[in-house]
């Protein structure tokens, strides 16, 4: 990590500085210099171990998301108990490509790049595994919040309706009577006539 932002900021003071430089030939030198510091900082920021350590980071808030919709997802318990399966496979998935990963510093310079490439498809493709098993979660986490909100709507409209018969008409006829009143009546005038037709 150290060497990746010494690099990123080798660079980056190259580029700054460029236009600085009244030599061409220390220019150039310059340009060089940057385009080599942004070579390594991109192969580090890209290499098996980078990426396998953000694929792990990403496992990590996706088990956080599970934990959530275990709280709020009580009734889809074949969704939890499938899902929680999906999730270790992918940690095996996890594991195995970091294996590889760490396996790859010792093979030969001869089939390096066709190793890294298989592993580098494979990072890919289980990012995408996590990628969907993420949307799936959030869903069922929604799905289970509107379900929970929509009870409580109607468990209110039910109090409502039994404590309160006819209270909606009600409340829609005064509202159309304080829209019909003089606007220019005076405070002390609406304040009447509210309560004569509460009454």
């Amino acid at each position: 990590m150290n060497l990746e932002i010494f690099s990123q900021s080798l660079s980056l003071i190259s580029v700054v500085l460029m236009p600085f430089i009244p030599n061409a030939i220390m220019r150039y030198i310059s340009m060089i210099v940057a385009s080599v510091c942004f070579a390594v900082h991109l192969a580090f920021h890209n290499s098996p171990t980078c990426l396998v350590t953000r694929l792990a980071a990403s496992m990590e808030e996706l088990l956080e998301l599970f934990s959530t919709a275990v709280i709020e997802c009580t009734r889809a318990l074949q969704f939890i108990y499938r899902t929680e399966l999906e999730l270790t496979e992918l940690k095996y998935a996890v594991s195995n490509l970091r294996t590889r990963a760490i396996n790859a510093k010792k093979v030969s310079w001869k089939v390096y790049p066709y190793h890294v490439g298989c592993l580098v498809v494979s990072i890919i493709e289980c990012q995408h595994d996590i990628i969907d098993l993420r949307a799936s979660i959030m869903l069922a986490i929604e799905s289970a919040r509107q379900q929970t909100l929509q009870e409580e709507i109607n468990r209110k409209k039910t109090t409502l309706a039994v404590n309160f018969p006819g209270g909606r008409d009600q409340a829609r006829t005064l509202r159309m009577r304080l829209s019909s009143m003089d606007q220019f009546a005076s405070e002390d005038q609406v304040h009447l006539r509210l309560v004569q037709m509460i009454r």
